[in-house]
């Protein structure tokens, strides 16, 4: 029985003593596994973006300030989707980089102020053409569920524990949608809207998802609001890719310079106060 018993301590010590020696092989996985995605999107990689030469515009563009339609997260109700948060500034930087680059409209001007009637007021007295007003109506992240990875990654989670915690094994999305709402700045009036899809899914590891060591087998239900706003500011290059595509091929269509163009013939240019007063937020 001893001899027994002292074999087995003999295989278990044998055992424990291999997995300092099997470390580097476990980082090693780890690396190969993170590295099992792909990049995230880019217009410069777009052969309908960047492989079209636009005509060049003479009018210019004034962008307002985003707006951000709010809503309150229920994650007990549904754990697997949270009201994603949004850098406004750094989304209106982007929309304002892509469509001077890829369009043929030579300037966008960040117009100061929050409010509809400030923005035309300011796009007006720097002559500019169009007003642009970004609202996102809903942007949500979802979680997707476990990929290819999850399985081989809870054995390497199992045997070295912190090397999994780089393996992108859970799949997270974003949906919702961004309205683009033009403007005459010559009239005041309401031109169109365009309504923007955002969707997109991407591969999360620990540390992108908000991490906890219990998660790799417990989220999302494990997922606080805290850990949702990691996952949205992971998942942010998603958001600025659709948006900024579909306002760049919308800005290349040149609905907006057409519109404009006949709103100012068919107005006189308005004072200040009809201005104000011809100033309609469109419908919903």
């Amino acid at each position: 029985m001893s001899e027994r018993i002292t074999g087995r301590w003999a295989l278990d010590t044998r055992h424990w003593a291999l997995r300092p020696a099997m470390a580097p092989i476990a980082i090693a996985l780890a690396v190969l596994f993170a590295g099992c995605r792909a990049d995230m999107p880019r217009l410069d990689d777009d052969p309908a973006i960047a492989g079209v030469k636009a005509k060049p515009l003479a009018e210019t563009l004034a962008l307002s300030a985003v707006e951000v339609v709010t809503r309150t997260a229920d994650l007990a109700q549904d754990p697997t989707r949270c009201p994603a948060k949004v850098d406004r500034l750094r989304l209106r930087k982007g929309l304002a980089q892509a469509i001077v680059k890829y369009t043929g409209y030579r300037k966008v001007r960040l117009v100061p102020g929050e409010g509809l009637d400030e923005a035309l007021g300011s796009a007006f007295d720097e002559g500019e053409t169009i007003l642009v007003r970004p609202v996102v109506e809903r942007l949500d992240c979802v979680w997707k569920g476990y990929n290819g990875l999850w399985i081989p990654n809870i054995a390497l989670w199992l045997y070295a524990l912190v090397p999994s915690f780089w393996v992108a094994d859970e799949d997270f999305g974003v949906e919702g949608e961004l309205a683009l709402h033009f403007y005459s700045v010559a009239s005041g009036r309401h031109l169109y809207t365009r309504r923007i899809p955002i969707e997109g899914e991407y591969p999360l590891d620990d540390f992108e998802r908000g991490f906890s060591f219990e998660g790799i087998v417990l989220a999302p239900q494990s997922m606080e609001l805290e850990d949702w706003g990691t996952v949205a500011e992971s998942l942010a290059p998603l958001v600025h890719h659709a948006a900024e595509r579909e306002a760049v091929l919308e800005g290349r269509k040149g609905r907006a310079t057409s519109r404009a163009s006949r709103s100012a013939w068919t107005l006189a240019t308005p004072s200040a106060g009809s201005r104000r007063a011809s100033r309609a937020r469109p419908s919903a």
